[in-house]
Order: structure tokens, then C-alpha cells, then sequence
């Protein structure tokens, strides 16, 4: 197979990962209206974070969680809030970058690093076929074929 099929399917196996895991977590969820109890503040060296800190109700509990950095909010906002019904304390500020921001931190990190192997000439050379195999070594290269 060419070479940039044999990323494109490495790719794809390395996102489903991602993606399964936090599909299940929001089919799990459940979804309710919190407020922002006060604003937060950790210094990291010389960077300062600000978040809010979010409550919310659930399973007659109120529940507290750190909301994502530089997310500025006044005290008593509304803020719509997903939480895993099997644990509550495990929530999230129901956005996108609230429920996908360190998925696709996490799941990124891979796909560029997958992305810099398939463009140096060296690691798999241009215009080569990967071939699979089912014993060791699983990969073989085939520098003489063309694509």
C-alpha cells in the first residue's frame, strides 16, 4: 500500500481512541445548569491561571469542579455543565472546548508526531509501499516500488 494509506489508517486507529473514549463519556452524561461560585487563581512560575470555579447540583449533592483556564466569568453566571452520571464530581463546562479541548490536546500530540515521521524522507522513504504482515516484523518497506 502506499505510504500516506499506511498513515491515514495509523491515524485513524490512534483518533478512534480518543474519540471512543469521550463519545462513551458523553453518552454517560447527563446535563444540568451550574453558576460560577468564585474565580480561581494558581501561579506556575511566571504564568498566572485564572479559571472558574463552577457548582452545580446533582443526585440532591452539590458538586464543585475547576472550570478551564481564562474562562473569565462573573460570580453567579450561569453556566451550562455535563457531568458523568456514574460520578458526578467528574464534569465539565458543556462547550467545546470544555468537552474536546484536552482530547484534542491529547489525540494532536500523536497525530503530529505521525505526521513528521510521514513527511521525513528517511524513516519511510518517497515512493515506497508499506506492506503488512501478520508475523514479525508487522511492517515491511518496499523502497523499489513506486506509487
Amino acid at each position: 500500500m502506499n505510504r500516506w494509506v499506511f498513515f491515514l489508517i495509523i491515524a485513524c486507529f490512534v483518533s478512534s481512541f480518543f474519540l471512543l473514549f469521550r463519545g462513551i463519556w458523553i453518552l454517560r452524561s447527563g446535563k444540568v445548569e451550574g453558576e460560577v461560585g468564585f474565580m480561581g487563581k494558581n501561579i506556575t512560575g511566571s504564568y498566572a491561571h485564572v479559571y472558574p470555579v463552577i457548582r452545580f447540583k446533582a443526585n440532591d449533592s452539590v458538586y464543585w469542579f475547576k472550570g478551564p483556564d481564562n474562562l473569565f466569568l462573573e460570580e453567579g453566571a450561569p453556566v451550562p455543565v455535563r457531568y458523568s452520571l456514574q460520578d458526578p464530581a467528574d464534569a465539565r463546562v458543556d462547550s467545546f472546548v470544555g468537552i474536546w479541548g484536552d482530547m484534542a490536546v491529547y489525540g494532536g500530540i500523536p497525530l503530529v508526531l505521525l505526521l513528521f515521521i510521514a513527511l521525513h524522507p528517511y524513516i519511510i522513504p518517497y515512493r515506497s509501499r508499506v506492506k503488512w504482515r501478520s508475523a514479525p516484523p508487522f511492517f515491511q518497506i518496499d523502497t523499489l516500488g513506486g506509487s
